[in-house]
């Protein structure tokens, strides 16, 4: 158990971290790629779609149903999942590293990071990739 806390103090971040908490998330920051997680999340179910519409022939109002059904579950899927990612605020685990680049903390536990990596290292649960392969079977 640990205790990781931020608050918004006269316009800057201060955290407060307890030892383990900072051996946890003390790992390196790594630069992301969405892009492409996103396209691939958003075209595999579409491809799925209109390979079954080639082999069942269906109509086309029958696919535009369901490419219709599978955007507004990806676009609501990711709404809550981002909601409850700001609701949650867990750190990931390069979160020291996001809010102390040079990897010193100064004796006011003031982030000096960017503020927006710092705040998108706040959004570690519940993991989109978790969430996106429980809506993909439904």
């Amino acid at each position: 158990l640990y205790l990781f806390e931020c608050s918004e103090l006269t316009g800057s971040k201060k955290c407060l971290f307890v030892t383990d908490s900072v051996n946890i998330h003390i790992k390196p920051y790594q630069q992301q790629l969405y892009n492409q997680y996103i396209a691939i999340s958003f075209l595999t179910p579409l491809a799925v779609i209109f390979v079954v519409k080639i082999i069942r022939r269906t109509d086309k109002t029958e696919i535009k149903e369901a490419c219709l059904a599978v955007s507004l579950a990806l676009a609501l899927n990711g709404v809550f999942t981002n909601t409850i990612k700001l609701i949650v605020g867990r750190p990931r685990p390069d979160y020291f590293h996001r809010c102390f680049p040079d990897g010193q903390m100064n004796a006011k536990m003031l982030c000096t990071g960017e503020p927006d990596m710092v705040s998108e290292g706040r959004k570690s649960f519940p993991s989109s990739h978790s969430s996106c392969k429980y809506l993909l079977p439904t």
